[in-house]
Formats: structure tokens, C-alpha cells, sequence
């Protein structure tokens, strides 16, 4: 009775592998080029900003002064060298030898065609000397290379409504494509499980890309899991309320922004955006202040977003607030205000492009993204030798 048991254990197991492994293959199949595409990207885009620097050094790179010249005169020269266009946002970081970014945006209300590229009426980044406030440089990002290369992994060179779903939907898949992959890897005896951990790398080509797609999957797949759930964050408002969920801050109100005060007419000391810039930087004067991202188009204010290190093992972000007349703060929500969901959210993107900690971590996803471009293809390959094989053991039977 017991080994009858055994048997259809052993059957009902063979079964719910064999289909598990039908579901991996055809899932792969499906979208194992969007994979290798979006992974290739990844892998480059790592590194944008060492990429800009060099091969934008007498764009980006400056000569450090004492002192900065206002933050209006940069504005002044950057909306100068746009022909008076709207500037955006500005953004600096920690670097004092790197020139001060002006983002000017303009959506294209009647977008033709499919691709990426007709976007945008315009979308400039202007760079600003902030010692000498002269414009340094214009790069037009609807064609810069190395900005395409995360246009490309985020949307395919298509139109963002079209491509960014192609690869979030590339993406939920792929996350299956990990679970089922964890499922076929798991050993099923002794022997088995001696191979399950260690690359043969003095086998036969065949051997070694079989270990390579088995062996490095299971070794890459946290980190696999990490790059599509952060990176799903920005795709579908489903998966950031299940990450809020999940984090039990699901029924926490989002801290409401109050409408700017009314200020009074009378004269203000200097400009209003150089009195908020002025007062973020004594702000974190005590902190290690490492990106600053000011909206300058929001109404009535002007909002800053900051991100520091104060000594701790994960950087903070603050969202603050001025009155466009007067450069006062009137509202602040800070790092310790925000809840788990929040903060998570603001570490986002440092965590998916593994800019975290500096290099190693890019390093380490520079690894992950590459080795991520290679599994639909190890995958492939042992699909295609099973398939041969399949056929000459056929044909030897004739």
C-alpha cells in the first residue's frame, strides 16, 4: 500500500515538474528578447553618470571656485541659452567640479507615430558653471546615447504608453520565470544536490551552459527579484499599494501639502529661488547633502527634494517647500514624518540602478543585469540541444 503511495507521489511530482517546466519555457520564449533588450540597457545605464563625464568632461567637469554665484544668475543663463524657454527643475549634487543641471521638458501634445522620439517638443538638459554662471553646455536628450540606453530599457524606443507596458508586462513575467526557474533547480536527491551549487567549468560547452543557466540562476535570483520589484514600483499603482501592504502602511494617509501662504506686498532681500537654495544648504550644513532636485513650475512655490547622509546606514530624503515670492519655507515633510512606504519609495531608484552605495553596488548590478540579458539565451540553448536530441534519437529508431 505504502509503495503504491510512493508511486503516485512520484507521479503527481514528475507531472507538476514537467508542467512547470512547459510554463518556464514558453514564458521565456515569449519574452526573452524584451529580457535580453531592457537587461543589455540596464547594464550600460548603470554607469550614466560616469559615461556623461566622460564623454561630456568639458560639459560637466568645472574648476572649483570659493564661491558660487546665485542661483538666479544660473537660471538666467540656462533659460538664455534655451531662447527664453521654460526651465523645469535644476540639479546638483555633492561633486563641486561638476556644472549645475537646468531641465527644460515640453511634452508633444499630438504625438505622432510609435517611437520614443517624437515625444517631446523639446527636452534639454543645460549645464551651468555655478562659479562663473555661464552655460557650459546643451545636450539634447532626445537623442544623447547614453541617455537612449535608459529609454530603452524603460519603454523600447517606443512611445512611453506603449513600450513602458511592453516591458512591465516583460517584467510580472519574468518574476514567474524566476519562481518556476527556483522550482525545476530545487534538487531532488543527494547527487543532484552536490550539482545544484557549483559551476563545472572544465566541462564540455553543453554541461557548462546548462550549470551557468541553473547554477547562476539560483545564486543571481534575490538579486534578479530586487531589480523587478523595484523597477514594477514605477510601472502599475497596484504594486506600490501591495508594497504598502505588505509593509503595513496601506491605511496611513500620504501628509497633505498646504496651499502657499499669501504673502503681503513689500520688498524681499535678493531673489526668491536664492534665498530657498540659500537655506537648503545651511540646512545640511551638518550632513553630508548628496542630490538636490528643485520643481521650479510648481504654483505659488518652489519644492525641493533633497537626499542626504547624516551617519546612518541608508541615505534620508526631505520634501520641502518655499513661497515663490519671498524664498520662505512655509511646509517641510521630513525623513522621520514619512512612513515605511514612503521611504522605501524614496530609495527606489537608488536601489534599482545600485547606485546605493557608490560603485560596488553598480558594480554588483552591472553583474546582475548582464547575467539577467544572458538567461533567456543559456535557456534557449538548452531548449534547442533537448530539441536535437529529441530528433536523433528519433531518427536512429527508423
Amino acid at each position: 500500500m505504502n509503495q503504491i503511495k510512493v508511486k503516485k507521489t512520484v507521479k503527481l511530482q514528475r507531472k507538476w515538474l514537467k508542467i512547470t517546466s512547459q510554463i518556464h519555457l514558453w514564458l521565456g520564449l515569449v519574452v526573452g528578447a524584451v529580457i535580453v533588450v531592457i537587461s543589455v540597457a540596464a547594464a550600460v545605464f548603470v554607469f550614466e553618470n560616469e559615461l556623461t563625464d566622460f564623454f561630456y568632461e568639458d560639459i560637466v567637469i568645472v574648476h572649483p571656485a570659493k564661491e558660487r554665484k546665485p542661483v538666479s544668475q544660473m537660471l538666467a543663463a540656462a533659460e538664455n541659452a534655451m531662447g527664453g524657454k521654460v526651465i523645469d527643475f535644476l540639479y546638483t549634487t555633492d561633486k563641486a567640479d561638476h556644472a549645475w543641471m537646468f531641465v527644460s521638458k515640453k511634452y508633444n501634445p499630438n504625438t505622432p507615430g510609435y517611437f520614443y522620439f517624437s515625444e517631446y517638443e523639446r527636452w534639454h538638459r543645460v549645464f551651468v558653471n555655478p562659479y562663473t554662471a555661464k552655460v557650459t553646455g546643451v545636450l539634447d536628450m532626445r537623442y544623447e546615447p547614453v541617455y537612449l540606453f535608459r529609454v530603452m530599457h524603460q519603454q523600447l524606443l517606443l512611445r512611453y504608453e506603449i513600450g513602458h507596458l511592453i516591458v512591465a508586462t516583460s517584467s510580472l513575467v519574468f518574476i514567474l520565470m524566476i519562481i518556476s526557474g527556483l522550482i525545476l533547480w530545487f534538487p531532488r536527491n543527494k547527487a543532484a544536490f552536490k550539482q545544484r551549487f557549483k559551476i563545472k567549468w572544465n566541462a564540455k560547452f553543453k554541461r557548462l551552459n546548462h550549470d551557468v543557466h541553473n547554477v547562476g540562476g539560483f545564486y543571481a535570483h534575490p538579486f534578479l527579484l530586487i531589480l523587478m520589484i523595484t523597477g514594477l514600483a514605477w510601472s502599475f499603482r497596484w504594486w506600490q499599494q501591495g508594497i504598502n501592504f505588505v509593509l503595513g502602511v496601506s491605511q496611513i494617509k500620504a501628509i497633505e501639502v498646504p496651499a502657499p501662504p499669501v504673502s503681503p506686498s513689500q520688498k524681499i532681500d535678493g531673489h526668491p529661488l536664492d534665498n530657498a537654495v540659500s537655506h537648503i544648504f545651511k540646512r545640511y550644513q551638518k550632513k553630508h547633502l548628496q542630490e538636490l532636485s528643485v520643481i521650479l513650475l510648481e504654483p505659488g512655490q518652489i519644492v525641493a527634494y533633497s537626499t542626504y547622509w547624516d551617519g546612518s546606514i541608508l541615505p534620508k530624503s526631505d520634501e520641502l517647500y518655499y513661497d515663490v515670492t519671498n524664498g520662505r519655507e512655509f511646509f517641510a515633510i521630513h525623513n522621520e514624518q514619512m512612513h515605511a512606504g514612503q521611504k522605501l519609495r524614496n530609495l527606489n531608484y537608488p536601489i534599482h540602478v545600485g547606485s546605493l552605495y557608490g560603485r560596488p553596488t553598480k558594480i554588483l548590478a552591472f553583474v546582475v543585469c548582464l547575467f539577467s540579458a544572458s538567461l533567456p539565451i543559456t535557456g534557449l540553448l538548452i531548449w534547442l540541444g533537448r530539441k536535437r536530441k529529441n530528433l536523433e534519437r528519433k531518427l536512429s529508431l527508423v
